[in-house]
């Protein structure tokens, strides 16, 4: 069995235990998204492809992750929540740094995040996704973002 195949069948046994009742091919689909980023250590889909053994062709591997990528019937919340809370059991009684950032993306989109400050690095809590060009942002526009954070 090649690495992708043990990386993602372990990916894919971790996300059925602790989401159950998903539908079995978005979690598959999930867990060769995790293999593909930790293996290519990139977030550029044509580079996943070459991870896949999909006996597909290059665009249709692709495109498998740009209709998930897409799919509305996937709420990253619910997908996110059970992970970072089980990370977060073993913290109380230390000191927690939440960080707010925002970022442009191709001078169109502004992401907003809250993070855990760890370590020097930011693990993202929760972020949200606003149409526009500059980063500054009203408080009112990411009130919800911080509120879900709390």
């Amino acid at each position: 069995m090649s690495d992708s195949r043990r990386l993602h069948a372990s990916c894919l046994s971790m996300l059925q235990s602790v989401l159950s009742d998903e539908d079995f091919r978005r979690l598959d689909t999930w867990a060769w998204a995790i293999t593909c980023l930790l293996l290519q250590k990139t977030i550029s889909l044509p580079a996943w492809i070459c991870q896949l053994p999909d006996e597909a062709d290059a665009f249709g591997r692709k495109q498998r992750f740009r209709r998930w990528l897409n799919n509305r019937a996937i709420k990253v919340r619910q997908f996110y929540q059970p992970f970072i809370s089980q990370a977060l059991v073993d913290w109380p009684g230390h000191t927690l740094y939440i960080g707010l950032d925002t970022t442009s993306v191709a001078n169109r989109l502004v992401i907003a995040r809250t993070a855990i400050i760890y370590r020097g690095r930011a693990v993202p809590l929760a972020w949200q996704v606003f149409k526009r060009q500059s980063v500054m942002l009203a408080f009112d526009q990411y009130a919800g973002l911080v509120r879900y954070t709390q």
